[in-house]
């Protein structure tokens, strides 16, 4: 499996972006690992969850072109998440861009929405993530602090 990283994640995004050709208006807000990486946490992913539907087709068949591309598994860019937790539950967190093309946008929720997202999944291996105050870790802020769970859909 091809670790993930943000320059990788970055090339992938912009190459979806050229590959749909027209603008088809997609917001796609990512969770999980890769959103991780981008709220500055050193965070090893292998694919992109997501909570937004992946339609129309051009945008799904941009993002199966980019993966057989790049040797990627077929569901590298996963929009099963959105089953278990669709971005109106994400409406309590603030959004920040990720990646903005000309036809493409991706955003991922603030940094205590996604580790409060992690402690709600209950998986071994998002236990002891850090907390992180301010509004992000990248803009050189941080430090140990609580997540307030109180505003986080249960």
């Amino acid at each position: 499996m091809t670790d993930l990283d943000r320059d990788f994640l970055q090339e992938l995004f912009a190459e979806i972006d050229c590959e749909v050709a027209e603008s088809v208006g997609e917001h796609i807000l990512i969770v999980g690992g890769a959103a991780l990486i981008f709220a500055g946490l050193p965070r090893g992913t292998t694919d992109v969850d997501t909570v937004s539907r992946l339609s129309p087709e051009p945008l799904r068949q941009a993002i199966r072109a980019v993966g057989e591309r790049h040797d990627l598994p077929y569901d590298w860019f996963d929009d099963r998440t959105r089953h278990f937790l669709g971005s109106d539950d994400l409406s309590v967190c603030e959004h920040r861009v990720v990646f903005e093309g000309q036809n493409i946008k991706i955003l991922r929720p603030d940094l205590p929405c996604l580790l409060a997202m992690k402690l709600r999944s209950g998986r071994m291996q998002d236990r002891g993530m850090p907390c992180v105050d301010g509004p992000d870790r990248d803009q050189g802020k941080g430090g140990i602090a609580p997540i307030d769970l109180m505003g986080f859909p249960r």
